[in-house]
Formats: structure tokens, sequence, C-alpha cells
């Protein structure tokens, strides 16, 4: 599993977009400063954790497109 304990969303998808091999794009800058506390399972896909983060209100949406994933 993946524990965040009040980190930045930047870190947390750096370390997301490491694991899962994407780029990660944050569409408004504002999102890599909010701080993320939770647990991510290391075998969820990509897209349950980004449903996960979404659920949270952290994001409102993200796109994916290809290897690519916008945050917004």
């Amino acid at each position: 599993i993946f524990s965040f304990k009040g980190k930045p969303l930047k870190e947390v998808m750096k370390i997301m977009a490491r694991w899962y091999d994407v780029d990660v794009v944050f569409e408004k800058k504002e999102l890599e400063n909010i701080m993320f506390k939770g647990v991510l399972g290391k075998n969820q896909n990509i897209q349950e954790i980004l449903e996960t983060i979404e659920s949270l209100s952290i994001i409102k949406n993200y796109e994916i497109n290809g290897k690519q994933i916008i945050l917004k």
C-alpha cells in the first residue's frame, strides 16, 4: 500500500507517476499544494486511485490521454 500523512498532491502524484509509468500534469498550479492524507492500494489501477482522490474533493476532475494524466 501507499500511505500518505499530509503530503502535497504534487509529491503523491510524483510517486504515482513512477509506479504507473505515466506523466501527471496539473491544470491549475494550486492543486499541487493541496495536502493529501490517506492510504492507496498498489494493486489498484490508476483510474481507481484517481477516482478515490476525486471522491475526496481534492480534484474536481481528471483526464487520461494515453500515458498522460491531467488533473483538473
